[in-house]
Protein backbone atom coordinates (compact mmCIF):
# COMPACT_ATOMS: atom_id res chain seq x y z
CA UNK A 1 0.00 0.00 0.00
CA UNK A 2 0.97 3.64 -0.30
CA UNK A 3 1.31 3.89 3.50
CA UNK A 4 3.70 0.91 3.66
CA UNK A 5 5.81 2.26 0.78
CA UNK A 6 6.23 5.67 2.39
CA UNK A 7 6.81 4.32 5.91
CA UNK A 8 9.45 1.87 4.65
CA UNK A 9 11.09 4.59 2.56
CA UNK A 10 11.27 6.99 5.49
CA UNK A 11 12.50 4.37 7.96
CA UNK A 12 15.33 3.29 5.66
CA UNK A 13 16.15 6.80 4.45
CA UNK A 14 15.59 5.62 0.88
CA UNK A 15 13.73 6.97 -2.12
CA UNK A 16 10.71 5.32 -3.74
CA UNK A 17 8.44 6.19 -6.61
CA UNK A 18 4.83 5.23 -7.17
CA UNK A 19 4.47 3.60 -10.61
CA UNK A 20 1.10 1.89 -11.00
CA UNK A 21 0.33 -0.03 -14.19
CA UNK A 22 -1.21 2.22 -16.81
CA UNK A 23 -2.56 4.80 -14.37
CA UNK A 24 -1.61 7.74 -12.19
CA UNK A 25 -4.70 7.20 -10.02
CA UNK A 26 -2.83 6.67 -6.74
CA UNK A 27 -0.77 9.85 -7.01
CA UNK A 28 -3.04 11.93 -4.75
CA UNK A 29 -3.07 9.32 -1.96
CA UNK A 30 0.69 9.03 -2.26
CA UNK A 31 1.19 12.79 -2.20
CA UNK A 32 -1.22 13.40 0.70
CA UNK A 33 0.34 10.73 2.91
CA UNK A 34 3.87 11.79 1.97
CA UNK A 35 3.04 15.38 2.93
CA UNK A 36 1.42 14.24 6.20
CA UNK A 37 4.50 12.23 7.21
CA UNK A 38 7.03 14.83 6.10
CA UNK A 39 8.52 12.87 3.19
CA UNK A 40 10.34 15.65 1.41
CA UNK A 41 10.40 14.42 -2.17
CA UNK A 42 7.83 11.84 -3.24
CA UNK A 43 8.54 10.62 -6.77
CA UNK A 44 5.70 10.21 -9.24
CA UNK A 45 5.70 7.85 -12.17
CA UNK A 46 3.85 5.22 -14.13
CA UNK A 47 4.50 1.75 -15.48
CA UNK A 48 3.06 2.43 -18.88
CA UNK A 49 2.35 0.42 -21.97
CA UNK A 50 4.26 1.76 -24.96
CA UNK A 51 4.44 1.05 -28.67
CA UNK A 52 6.07 2.69 -31.64
CA UNK A 53 3.05 1.36 -33.59
CA UNK A 54 0.46 2.85 -31.25
CA UNK A 55 -1.26 4.92 -33.94
CA UNK A 56 -1.40 1.97 -36.36
CA UNK A 57 -2.99 -0.24 -33.66
CA UNK A 58 -5.65 2.38 -32.89
CA UNK A 59 -6.36 3.06 -36.58
CA UNK A 60 -6.78 -0.64 -37.37
CA UNK A 61 -8.97 -1.14 -34.31
CA UNK A 62 -11.24 1.70 -35.46
CA UNK A 63 -11.49 0.20 -38.96
CA UNK A 64 -12.35 -3.21 -37.51
CA UNK A 65 -14.98 -1.73 -35.16
CA UNK A 66 -16.56 0.32 -37.95
CA UNK A 67 -17.02 -2.85 -39.98
CA UNK A 68 -17.45 -5.35 -37.10
CA UNK A 69 -20.35 -7.22 -38.71
CA UNK A 70 -18.34 -8.02 -41.78
CA UNK A 71 -16.55 -11.37 -42.10
CA UNK A 72 -14.68 -10.22 -45.14
CA UNK A 73 -11.12 -11.22 -45.92
CA UNK A 74 -10.14 -7.58 -45.53
CA UNK A 75 -11.26 -7.48 -41.87
CA UNK A 76 -9.56 -10.82 -41.17
CA UNK A 77 -6.34 -9.38 -42.60
CA UNK A 78 -6.70 -6.21 -40.52
CA UNK A 79 -7.10 -8.30 -37.37
CA UNK A 80 -3.94 -10.25 -38.23
CA UNK A 81 -2.09 -6.99 -38.86
CA UNK A 82 -3.30 -5.54 -35.54
CA UNK A 83 -2.17 -8.70 -33.75
CA UNK A 84 1.34 -8.27 -35.20
CA UNK A 85 1.49 -4.64 -34.08
CA UNK A 86 0.29 -5.61 -30.58
CA UNK A 87 3.35 -7.87 -30.26
CA UNK A 88 5.32 -4.61 -30.15
CA UNK A 89 3.52 -3.25 -27.07
CA UNK A 90 5.84 -3.22 -24.05
CA UNK A 91 6.04 -2.04 -20.46
CA UNK A 92 8.11 1.00 -19.60
CA UNK A 93 8.73 2.90 -16.36
CA UNK A 94 8.57 6.69 -16.55
CA UNK A 95 9.30 8.80 -13.46
CA UNK A 96 9.03 12.59 -13.11
CA UNK A 97 12.44 14.13 -12.51
CA UNK A 98 11.00 17.59 -11.93
CA UNK A 99 7.80 19.62 -12.38
CA UNK A 100 8.13 19.55 -16.19
CA UNK A 101 8.37 15.76 -16.06
CA UNK A 102 5.35 15.57 -13.73
CA UNK A 103 3.19 17.41 -16.24
CA UNK A 104 4.69 15.47 -19.14
CA UNK A 105 3.61 12.16 -17.56
CA UNK A 106 0.10 13.55 -17.13
CA UNK A 107 0.17 14.60 -20.79
CA UNK A 108 1.43 11.17 -21.91
CA UNK A 109 -1.25 9.34 -19.91
CA UNK A 110 -4.03 11.68 -21.05
CA UNK A 111 -3.00 11.08 -24.65
CA UNK A 112 -2.72 7.32 -24.04
CA UNK A 113 -6.24 7.17 -22.58
CA UNK A 114 -7.90 9.52 -25.08
CA UNK A 115 -6.08 8.66 -28.31
CA UNK A 116 -4.33 5.37 -27.61
CA UNK A 117 -6.61 3.04 -25.70
CA UNK A 118 -6.68 -0.54 -26.95
CA UNK A 119 -6.78 -3.15 -24.15
CA UNK A 120 -4.68 -0.67 -22.11
CA UNK A 121 -3.80 3.01 -22.48
CA UNK A 122 -0.85 2.87 -24.89
CA UNK A 123 1.78 5.60 -24.82
CA UNK A 124 3.10 6.64 -28.21
CA UNK A 125 6.85 5.99 -28.30
CA UNK A 126 7.24 8.92 -30.69
CA UNK A 127 5.53 11.25 -28.20
CA UNK A 128 7.58 9.94 -25.25
CA UNK A 129 10.86 10.58 -27.06
CA UNK A 130 9.94 14.29 -27.34
CA UNK A 131 9.32 14.74 -23.61
CA UNK A 132 11.77 16.23 -21.12
CA UNK A 133 12.15 16.08 -17.35
CA UNK A 134 11.76 12.31 -17.21
CA UNK A 135 13.67 9.34 -15.85
CA UNK A 136 12.96 6.24 -17.93
CA UNK A 137 13.78 2.59 -17.22
CA UNK A 138 13.64 -0.51 -19.39
CA UNK A 139 11.05 -2.06 -17.03
CA UNK A 140 10.45 -5.74 -16.26
CA UNK A 141 10.54 -8.87 -18.44
CA UNK A 142 7.58 -7.39 -20.35
CA UNK A 143 9.69 -4.39 -21.34
CA UNK A 144 11.21 -4.03 -24.79
CA UNK A 145 14.70 -5.01 -23.64
CA UNK A 146 13.55 -7.99 -21.57
CA UNK A 147 11.40 -9.38 -24.36
CA UNK A 148 14.10 -8.93 -26.98
CA UNK A 149 16.61 -10.77 -24.78
CA UNK A 150 14.15 -13.61 -24.09
CA UNK A 151 13.61 -13.87 -27.87
CA UNK A 152 17.41 -14.03 -28.28
CA UNK A 153 17.36 -10.83 -30.35
CA UNK A 154 20.24 -9.02 -28.68
CA UNK A 155 20.55 -6.59 -31.61
CA UNK A 156 16.95 -5.40 -31.07
CA UNK A 157 17.66 -4.94 -27.34
CA UNK A 158 20.83 -2.99 -28.13
CA UNK A 159 19.08 -0.78 -30.71
CA UNK A 160 16.35 0.08 -28.22
CA UNK A 161 18.88 0.87 -25.49
CA UNK A 162 20.77 3.14 -27.89
CA UNK A 163 17.55 4.92 -28.92
CA UNK A 164 16.55 5.56 -25.31
CA UNK A 165 20.08 6.57 -24.29
CA UNK A 166 20.17 9.02 -27.19
CA UNK A 167 16.85 10.56 -26.09
CA UNK A 168 17.22 10.50 -22.30
CA UNK A 169 20.99 10.30 -21.75
CA UNK A 170 21.88 9.54 -18.14
CA UNK A 171 18.18 9.57 -17.24
CA UNK A 172 17.68 6.20 -18.96
CA UNK A 173 18.31 3.14 -16.78
CA UNK A 174 18.45 -0.55 -17.53
CA UNK A 175 16.35 -2.32 -14.92
CA UNK A 176 17.39 -5.53 -13.20
CA UNK A 177 15.17 -7.36 -10.74
CA UNK A 178 15.84 -9.98 -8.08
CA UNK A 179 12.55 -11.87 -8.24
CA UNK A 180 14.03 -15.40 -8.24
CA UNK A 181 12.69 -16.29 -11.71
CA UNK A 182 15.18 -18.11 -13.92
CA UNK A 183 14.12 -16.06 -16.95
CA UNK A 184 14.86 -12.91 -14.98
CA UNK A 185 18.31 -14.17 -13.96
CA UNK A 186 19.12 -14.90 -17.63
CA UNK A 187 17.88 -11.48 -18.73
CA UNK A 188 19.76 -9.74 -15.90
CA UNK A 189 23.08 -11.20 -17.12
CA UNK A 190 22.56 -9.80 -20.62
CA UNK A 191 21.32 -6.45 -19.28
CA UNK A 192 24.46 -6.09 -17.15
CA UNK A 193 26.59 -6.82 -20.21
CA UNK A 194 24.59 -4.29 -22.27
CA UNK A 195 25.02 -1.69 -19.54
CA UNK A 196 28.82 -2.02 -19.77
Amino acid sequence: TVVEIIDTTKNRNEVAAITDHGTVGSWMNYYNYAKKTGLEKPLFGVEGYISKYRDEIIDLNKQIKDDKKSKSEEIIEKKKERKEYIKNKFHIIVIAKNTEGFYNIIDLMNDANINGFYQNPIISQNLLLKKKGLIVTSACLAGNVGRAIMNKDINAAKEYVELMKESFGEDFYLEVQANGMQEQKNVNKVILALAK
